[in-house]
Protein backbone atom coordinates (compact mmCIF):
# COMPACT_ATOMS: atom_id res chain seq x y z
CA UNK A 1 0.00 0.00 0.00
CA UNK A 2 2.80 2.40 0.95
CA UNK A 3 4.59 1.73 -2.37
CA UNK A 4 1.47 2.71 -4.33
CA UNK A 5 1.18 6.01 -2.43
CA UNK A 6 4.84 6.81 -3.17
CA UNK A 7 4.33 6.16 -6.90
CA UNK A 8 1.26 8.41 -7.00
CA UNK A 9 3.11 11.19 -5.16
CA UNK A 10 6.07 10.90 -7.52
CA UNK A 11 3.76 11.15 -10.54
CA UNK A 12 2.00 14.15 -9.01
CA UNK A 13 5.31 15.94 -8.49
CA UNK A 14 6.31 15.36 -12.10
CA UNK A 15 2.98 16.68 -13.36
CA UNK A 16 3.14 19.69 -11.05
CA UNK A 17 6.67 20.86 -11.90
CA UNK A 18 7.44 19.62 -15.42
CA UNK A 19 5.67 20.18 -18.74
CA UNK A 20 7.64 17.26 -20.22
CA UNK A 21 8.85 14.26 -18.22
CA UNK A 22 10.17 11.09 -19.84
CA UNK A 23 11.94 8.31 -17.95
CA UNK A 24 14.17 5.96 -19.93
CA UNK A 25 16.32 3.09 -18.75
CA UNK A 26 19.50 4.63 -20.17
CA UNK A 27 21.90 6.12 -17.61
CA UNK A 28 21.34 9.69 -18.83
CA UNK A 29 19.04 12.53 -17.76
CA UNK A 30 18.86 15.79 -19.72
CA UNK A 31 16.90 18.67 -18.25
CA UNK A 32 15.97 22.29 -18.91
CA UNK A 33 14.93 23.50 -15.48
CA UNK A 34 14.85 27.19 -16.44
CA UNK A 35 12.96 26.74 -19.72
CA UNK A 36 9.59 28.05 -18.52
CA UNK A 37 8.74 31.69 -19.13
CA UNK A 38 7.21 33.52 -16.13
CA UNK A 39 3.42 33.80 -16.18
CA UNK A 40 1.41 36.97 -15.66
CA UNK A 41 0.27 35.71 -12.26
CA UNK A 42 3.84 35.00 -11.10
CA UNK A 43 4.92 38.50 -12.12
CA UNK A 44 1.86 40.00 -10.41
CA UNK A 45 2.70 38.24 -7.12
CA UNK A 46 6.32 39.42 -7.22
CA UNK A 47 5.41 43.04 -8.02
CA UNK A 48 2.89 43.02 -5.19
CA UNK A 49 5.62 41.88 -2.79
CA UNK A 50 8.22 44.30 -4.17
CA UNK A 51 5.83 47.23 -3.87
CA UNK A 52 5.97 46.91 -0.07
CA UNK A 53 9.56 48.24 -0.19
CA UNK A 54 9.83 49.92 -3.59
CA UNK A 55 7.50 52.91 -3.74
CA UNK A 56 8.48 53.68 -7.32
CA UNK A 57 6.36 50.71 -8.37
CA UNK A 58 2.79 51.65 -9.23
CA UNK A 59 -0.14 49.56 -8.15
CA UNK A 60 -0.99 47.31 -11.08
CA UNK A 61 -3.72 44.71 -11.54
CA UNK A 62 -3.32 41.22 -12.94
CA UNK A 63 -5.43 42.00 -16.00
CA UNK A 64 -3.21 44.98 -16.82
CA UNK A 65 -0.11 42.77 -16.67
CA UNK A 66 -1.74 40.18 -18.94
CA UNK A 67 -2.66 42.90 -21.45
CA UNK A 68 0.84 44.41 -21.35
CA UNK A 69 2.51 41.01 -21.89
CA UNK A 70 0.21 40.22 -24.85
CA UNK A 71 1.09 43.59 -26.38
CA UNK A 72 4.81 42.96 -25.72
CA UNK A 73 4.69 39.59 -27.49
CA UNK A 74 3.07 41.19 -30.55
CA UNK A 75 5.82 43.82 -30.64
CA UNK A 76 8.49 41.14 -30.22
CA UNK A 77 7.04 39.21 -33.18
CA UNK A 78 7.31 42.34 -35.37
CA UNK A 79 10.88 43.04 -34.21
CA UNK A 80 11.94 39.44 -34.91
CA UNK A 81 10.27 39.54 -38.33
CA UNK A 82 12.44 42.53 -39.20
CA UNK A 83 15.53 40.91 -37.62
CA UNK A 84 15.13 37.07 -37.64
CA UNK A 85 18.47 36.46 -35.91
CA UNK A 86 17.47 38.49 -32.86
CA UNK A 87 16.41 36.33 -29.89
CA UNK A 88 13.14 36.80 -28.00
CA UNK A 89 15.08 38.08 -24.99
CA UNK A 90 17.07 40.46 -27.19
CA UNK A 91 13.84 41.89 -28.59
CA UNK A 92 12.39 42.33 -25.09
CA UNK A 93 15.60 44.06 -23.99
CA UNK A 94 15.29 46.54 -26.87
CA UNK A 95 11.71 47.30 -25.80
CA UNK A 96 12.85 47.80 -22.21
CA UNK A 97 15.37 50.44 -23.32
CA UNK A 98 12.55 52.35 -25.02
CA UNK A 99 10.16 52.04 -22.04
CA UNK A 100 10.01 55.00 -19.63
CA UNK A 101 7.51 53.58 -17.13
CA UNK A 102 9.41 52.04 -14.17
CA UNK A 103 6.75 49.41 -13.39
CA UNK A 104 6.62 48.25 -17.01
CA UNK A 105 10.42 48.07 -17.07
CA UNK A 106 10.24 45.67 -14.13
CA UNK A 107 7.65 43.53 -15.95
CA UNK A 108 9.93 43.35 -19.00
CA UNK A 109 12.81 42.30 -16.74
CA UNK A 110 10.72 39.45 -15.32
CA UNK A 111 9.51 38.35 -18.77
CA UNK A 112 13.14 37.62 -19.64
CA UNK A 113 13.80 35.44 -16.57
CA UNK A 114 14.04 32.16 -18.44
CA UNK A 115 16.63 30.24 -20.47
CA UNK A 116 15.62 30.75 -24.07
CA UNK A 117 15.76 27.65 -26.32
CA UNK A 118 16.99 25.44 -23.46
CA UNK A 119 13.86 23.28 -23.53
CA UNK A 120 14.09 22.79 -27.29
CA UNK A 121 17.82 21.93 -27.09
CA UNK A 122 17.30 19.48 -24.20
CA UNK A 123 14.35 17.83 -25.97
CA UNK A 124 16.28 17.30 -29.21
CA UNK A 125 19.33 15.93 -27.35
CA UNK A 126 17.18 13.51 -25.33
CA UNK A 127 15.33 12.33 -28.44
CA UNK A 128 18.58 11.68 -30.33
CA UNK A 129 20.19 9.82 -27.41
CA UNK A 130 17.09 8.08 -25.99
CA UNK A 131 17.69 9.75 -22.62
CA UNK A 132 15.34 10.68 -19.79
CA UNK A 133 14.05 14.24 -20.13
CA UNK A 134 12.67 16.93 -17.82
CA UNK A 135 11.47 20.34 -19.02
CA UNK A 136 10.22 22.77 -16.39
CA UNK A 137 6.58 23.82 -16.24
CA UNK A 138 7.02 26.52 -13.59
CA UNK A 139 9.41 29.42 -13.99
CA UNK A 140 12.47 30.04 -11.84
CA UNK A 141 10.59 32.93 -10.19
CA UNK A 142 8.31 30.40 -8.49
CA UNK A 143 10.59 27.41 -7.97
CA UNK A 144 14.25 27.06 -8.90
CA UNK A 145 15.79 23.58 -8.85
CA UNK A 146 19.24 25.13 -9.26
CA UNK A 147 19.27 27.64 -6.40
CA UNK A 148 18.59 27.77 -2.68
CA UNK A 149 14.96 28.48 -1.81
CA UNK A 150 15.96 31.68 0.04
CA UNK A 151 16.27 33.41 -3.36
CA UNK A 152 12.51 33.02 -3.97
CA UNK A 153 11.75 36.10 -1.91
CA UNK A 154 8.10 36.70 -2.77
CA UNK A 155 7.05 33.40 -1.13
CA UNK A 156 7.14 32.67 2.57
CA UNK A 157 10.15 30.57 3.60
CA UNK A 158 8.15 27.43 4.33
CA UNK A 159 6.40 27.49 0.95
CA UNK A 160 9.64 28.21 -0.95
CA UNK A 161 11.50 25.45 0.89
CA UNK A 162 8.74 22.91 0.25
CA UNK A 163 8.68 23.64 -3.48
CA UNK A 164 12.47 23.38 -3.68
CA UNK A 165 12.45 20.05 -1.85
CA UNK A 166 9.64 18.67 -4.03
CA UNK A 167 11.15 19.56 -7.41
CA UNK A 168 14.54 18.15 -6.40
CA UNK A 169 12.86 15.01 -5.07
CA UNK A 170 11.19 14.57 -8.46
CA UNK A 171 14.52 14.98 -10.29
CA UNK A 172 16.20 12.49 -7.98
CA UNK A 173 13.41 9.96 -8.40
CA UNK A 174 13.74 10.08 -12.21
CA UNK A 175 17.42 9.17 -11.79
CA UNK A 176 16.63 6.33 -9.37
CA UNK A 177 13.78 5.03 -11.57
CA UNK A 178 16.16 4.99 -14.57
CA UNK A 179 18.56 2.79 -12.62
CA UNK A 180 15.74 0.45 -11.54
CA UNK A 181 14.53 0.09 -15.15
CA UNK A 182 18.09 -0.55 -16.35
CA UNK A 183 19.17 -3.06 -13.68
CA UNK A 184 15.67 -4.48 -13.02
CA UNK A 185 16.51 -4.36 -9.32
CA UNK A 186 14.74 -2.33 -6.66
CA UNK A 187 17.47 -1.17 -4.29
CA UNK A 188 16.75 0.00 -0.76
CA UNK A 189 19.71 2.39 -1.00
CA UNK A 190 19.62 5.46 -3.27
CA UNK A 191 23.30 4.95 -4.14
CA UNK A 192 23.87 4.53 -7.87
CA UNK A 193 25.61 1.31 -8.87
CA UNK A 194 26.54 2.42 -12.41
CA UNK A 195 27.82 5.74 -13.86
CA UNK A 196 25.01 8.24 -14.46
CA UNK A 197 25.29 11.47 -16.47
CA UNK A 198 22.88 14.32 -15.70
CA UNK A 199 23.12 17.25 -18.14
CA UNK A 200 21.32 20.46 -17.25
CA UNK A 201 21.01 22.81 -20.25
CA UNK A 202 21.14 26.53 -19.47
CA UNK A 203 21.58 29.73 -21.44
CA UNK A 204 24.09 32.38 -20.38
CA UNK A 205 24.63 35.98 -21.41
CA UNK A 206 27.86 37.03 -23.06
CA UNK A 207 30.40 38.17 -20.47
CA UNK A 208 34.15 38.88 -20.67
CA UNK A 209 34.79 36.58 -17.69
CA UNK A 210 33.02 33.57 -19.24
CA UNK A 211 35.30 30.54 -19.59
CA UNK A 212 34.15 30.04 -23.14
CA UNK A 213 31.08 30.05 -25.35
CA UNK A 214 30.02 26.69 -23.88
CA UNK A 215 30.68 26.66 -20.13
CA UNK A 216 30.78 23.52 -17.97
CA UNK A 217 30.20 24.42 -14.31
CA UNK A 218 32.40 22.31 -12.04
CA UNK A 219 33.69 24.42 -9.17
CA UNK A 220 34.32 23.29 -5.61
CA UNK A 221 31.39 23.96 -3.28
CA UNK A 222 32.24 23.26 0.34
CA UNK A 223 35.24 21.28 -0.94
CA UNK A 224 33.21 18.99 -3.21
CA UNK A 225 32.35 19.00 -6.93
CA UNK A 226 29.14 18.05 -8.79
CA UNK A 227 31.17 16.07 -11.33
CA UNK A 228 34.51 14.25 -11.23
CA UNK A 229 37.08 16.65 -12.79
CA UNK A 230 38.24 14.05 -15.33
CA UNK A 231 34.67 13.51 -16.56
CA UNK A 232 34.09 17.29 -16.78
CA UNK A 233 37.34 17.60 -18.76
CA UNK A 234 36.31 14.72 -21.06
CA UNK A 235 32.95 16.40 -21.68
CA UNK A 236 34.63 19.75 -22.40
CA UNK A 237 37.07 18.14 -24.84
CA UNK A 238 34.19 16.43 -26.66
CA UNK A 239 32.32 19.76 -26.97
CA UNK A 240 35.43 21.37 -28.48
CA UNK A 241 35.76 18.44 -30.90
CA UNK A 242 32.11 18.88 -31.93
CA UNK A 243 32.65 22.62 -32.41
CA UNK A 244 35.46 21.85 -34.87
CA UNK A 245 33.48 19.04 -36.51
CA UNK A 246 30.43 21.28 -37.09
CA UNK A 247 32.66 24.30 -37.84
CA UNK A 248 30.83 26.55 -35.35
CA UNK A 249 32.28 30.03 -35.79
CA UNK A 250 31.67 33.69 -35.13
CA UNK A 251 33.45 36.26 -37.29
CA UNK A 252 35.66 33.52 -38.70
CA UNK A 253 36.81 32.29 -35.27
CA UNK A 254 35.79 28.94 -33.80
CA UNK A 255 33.71 28.99 -30.63
CA UNK A 256 35.24 27.31 -27.58
CA UNK A 257 34.21 25.34 -24.50
CA UNK A 258 35.74 25.73 -21.06
CA UNK A 259 35.30 24.57 -17.46
CA UNK A 260 34.39 27.15 -14.81
CA UNK A 261 36.05 26.16 -11.54
CA UNK A 262 36.02 27.66 -8.05
CA UNK A 263 36.37 31.44 -7.93
CA UNK A 264 35.10 31.81 -11.50
CA UNK A 265 31.84 32.97 -13.01
CA UNK A 266 29.15 30.27 -13.52
CA UNK A 267 31.06 27.68 -11.49
CA UNK A 268 28.02 25.70 -10.30
CA UNK A 269 25.22 25.27 -7.78
CA UNK A 270 25.29 23.69 -4.32
CA UNK A 271 22.16 21.58 -4.93
CA UNK A 272 23.98 19.51 -7.55
CA UNK A 273 26.79 18.78 -5.08
CA UNK A 274 24.20 17.85 -2.43
CA UNK A 275 22.53 15.44 -4.85
CA UNK A 276 25.88 13.71 -5.36
CA UNK A 277 27.26 13.70 -1.82
CA UNK A 278 24.13 14.14 0.29
CA UNK A 279 23.21 16.74 2.89
CA UNK A 280 21.32 16.98 6.17
CA UNK A 281 18.02 16.56 4.31
CA UNK A 282 18.87 14.36 1.34
CA UNK A 283 20.62 11.04 0.82
CA UNK A 284 23.51 10.89 -1.62
CA UNK A 285 23.41 9.33 -5.07
CA UNK A 286 27.15 8.76 -4.76
CA UNK A 287 30.34 9.45 -6.71
CA UNK A 288 29.06 7.65 -9.83
CA UNK A 289 26.55 10.47 -10.33
CA UNK A 290 28.03 13.10 -12.67
CA UNK A 291 26.28 16.45 -13.04
CA UNK A 292 27.15 18.69 -15.99
CA UNK A 293 25.62 22.16 -15.91
CA UNK A 294 26.10 23.30 -19.51
CA UNK A 295 25.78 27.04 -20.13
CA UNK A 296 25.38 28.01 -23.80
CA UNK A 297 26.09 31.69 -24.40
CA UNK A 298 23.97 34.08 -26.39
CA UNK A 299 26.57 34.34 -29.19
CA UNK A 300 26.15 30.64 -29.99
CA UNK A 301 22.37 30.63 -29.71
CA UNK A 302 22.00 33.65 -32.00
CA UNK A 303 24.37 32.18 -34.60
CA UNK A 304 23.14 28.56 -34.70
CA UNK A 305 19.73 26.85 -34.34
CA UNK A 306 18.70 24.65 -31.42
CA UNK A 307 18.88 21.59 -33.71
CA UNK A 308 22.68 21.82 -33.89
CA UNK A 309 23.05 22.27 -30.11
CA UNK A 310 20.74 19.30 -29.49
CA UNK A 311 22.66 17.18 -32.01
CA UNK A 312 26.01 17.99 -30.36
CA UNK A 313 24.77 17.12 -26.86
CA UNK A 314 23.03 13.96 -28.10
CA UNK A 315 26.20 12.74 -29.85
CA UNK A 316 28.33 13.39 -26.75
CA UNK A 317 25.81 11.49 -24.61
CA UNK A 318 26.07 8.50 -26.94
CA UNK A 319 29.86 8.61 -26.54
CA UNK A 320 29.53 8.76 -22.74
CA UNK A 321 27.50 5.56 -22.65
CA UNK A 322 30.25 3.74 -24.57
CA UNK A 323 33.27 5.06 -22.65
CA UNK A 324 31.64 4.95 -19.19
CA UNK A 325 29.42 1.93 -19.84
CA UNK A 326 30.14 0.25 -16.50
CA UNK A 327 31.57 1.07 -13.10
CA UNK A 328 34.76 -0.78 -14.06
CA UNK A 329 35.22 1.28 -17.24
CA UNK A 330 34.51 4.50 -15.33
CA UNK A 331 37.07 3.71 -12.62
CA UNK A 332 39.69 2.68 -15.20
CA UNK A 333 39.21 5.94 -17.11
CA UNK A 334 39.48 8.00 -13.91
CA UNK A 335 42.65 6.18 -12.86
CA UNK A 336 44.41 6.70 -16.20
CA UNK A 337 43.33 10.33 -16.78
CA UNK A 338 43.43 11.90 -13.31
CA UNK A 339 46.00 14.69 -12.85
CA UNK A 340 47.88 16.04 -9.82
CA UNK A 341 45.63 19.13 -9.82
CA UNK A 342 42.58 16.85 -9.89
CA UNK A 343 43.91 15.17 -6.73
CA UNK A 344 44.24 18.54 -4.96
CA UNK A 345 40.70 19.53 -5.89
CA UNK A 346 39.26 16.14 -4.96
CA UNK A 347 40.82 16.66 -1.52
CA UNK A 348 39.03 20.04 -1.26
CA UNK A 349 42.18 22.08 -1.92
CA UNK A 350 42.67 24.90 -4.41
CA UNK A 351 45.70 25.03 -6.69
CA UNK A 352 45.94 28.62 -7.95
CA UNK A 353 48.14 31.33 -9.44
CA UNK A 354 45.49 34.00 -8.82
CA UNK A 355 47.14 35.68 -5.85
CA UNK A 356 47.89 39.41 -5.69
CA UNK A 357 49.29 41.66 -2.98
CA UNK A 358 48.10 44.82 -1.25
CA UNK A 359 49.36 47.03 1.57
CA UNK A 360 45.86 47.41 3.01
CA UNK A 361 45.53 43.70 3.90
CA UNK A 362 46.78 42.86 7.44
CA UNK A 363 49.83 40.57 7.41
CA UNK A 364 48.07 37.54 8.89
CA UNK A 365 44.92 37.79 6.74
CA UNK A 366 43.77 36.80 3.26
CA UNK A 367 41.01 38.61 1.34
CA UNK A 368 38.67 36.01 -0.19
CA UNK A 369 35.52 36.64 -2.24
CA UNK A 370 32.29 34.81 -1.44
CA UNK A 371 32.99 32.54 -4.45
CA UNK A 372 36.12 31.17 -2.77
CA UNK A 373 34.59 31.18 0.71
CA UNK A 374 31.78 29.04 -0.69
CA UNK A 375 34.34 26.75 -2.36
CA UNK A 376 36.18 26.19 0.92
CA UNK A 377 33.09 26.24 3.11
CA UNK A 378 34.60 28.99 5.30
CA UNK A 379 33.29 32.17 6.89
CA UNK A 380 34.89 35.50 7.77
CA UNK A 381 37.52 35.01 10.55
CA UNK A 382 37.92 31.28 9.81
CA UNK A 383 41.42 30.05 9.00
CA UNK A 384 42.83 28.76 5.72
CA UNK A 385 46.29 27.37 5.02
CA UNK A 386 48.39 28.64 2.12
CA UNK A 387 51.37 26.35 1.49
CA UNK A 388 51.00 25.24 5.15
CA UNK A 389 50.91 28.84 6.55
CA UNK A 390 47.79 29.95 8.45
CA UNK A 391 45.80 33.05 7.45
CA UNK A 392 42.55 34.50 8.81
CA UNK A 393 39.80 34.97 6.23
CA UNK A 394 38.51 38.46 5.52
CA UNK A 395 36.07 39.79 2.93
CA UNK A 396 37.45 39.98 -0.61
CA UNK A 397 37.31 42.85 -3.08
CA UNK A 398 34.11 43.07 -5.11
CA UNK A 399 35.93 44.28 -8.23
CA UNK A 400 38.25 41.22 -8.27
CA UNK A 401 36.18 38.25 -6.99
CA UNK A 402 38.37 35.70 -8.79
CA UNK A 403 41.61 36.93 -7.11
CA UNK A 404 42.96 36.25 -3.60
CA UNK A 405 44.80 39.10 -1.85
CA UNK A 406 47.61 38.96 0.74
CA UNK A 407 49.74 41.65 2.40
CA UNK A 408 52.65 42.78 0.22
CA UNK A 409 55.19 41.38 2.68
CA UNK A 410 53.71 37.85 2.60
CA UNK A 411 54.99 36.57 -0.72
CA UNK A 412 54.04 32.93 -1.30
CA UNK A 413 55.22 30.34 -3.77
CA UNK A 414 53.07 30.30 -6.92
CA UNK A 415 51.08 28.23 -7.78
CA UNK A 416 49.86 28.05 -4.21
CA UNK A 417 48.00 25.23 -2.48
CA UNK A 418 45.16 26.60 -0.35
CA UNK A 419 43.01 24.54 1.99
CA UNK A 420 40.64 24.95 4.90
CA UNK A 421 42.27 24.75 8.32
CA UNK A 422 40.86 21.78 10.24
Amino acid sequence: MSKKIKQINFQELLERYFSTYITKKRNILIDAIHAAQPTSFEIYKILKKEREKDRKLKRIFLQEIKSFIRCTKRKVALIKKANPRLTFKGAVLSLKKQENDYTKQRILTFINKFDENSGEIAGLAAQLSQSSLLIAKKSRLTVDANRHHKFIKHLNKRQARKRSENINLAIKQVIIQSQIRRTKKTEKSELLTQPFLHISVHSARNHPQNKGDFIIANGLIKRKMPCHPTVARWFCQRVNEKIREHNLKKNGKLFSAGIAIEGERLSGASINVARRFGSKKTKKLGHLYQHIQLEITRSVRVQYPAEIMGKIIGEIVNDFTKIFLSRQKYEKYIKTHKTAIDNYRLAGKIHTKKIKYSQIIPENEIAISWLYRNAFGVKINDIVKINHENFFVRKGFQKNPEVLFLHSSRKVKIPAIIEKYT
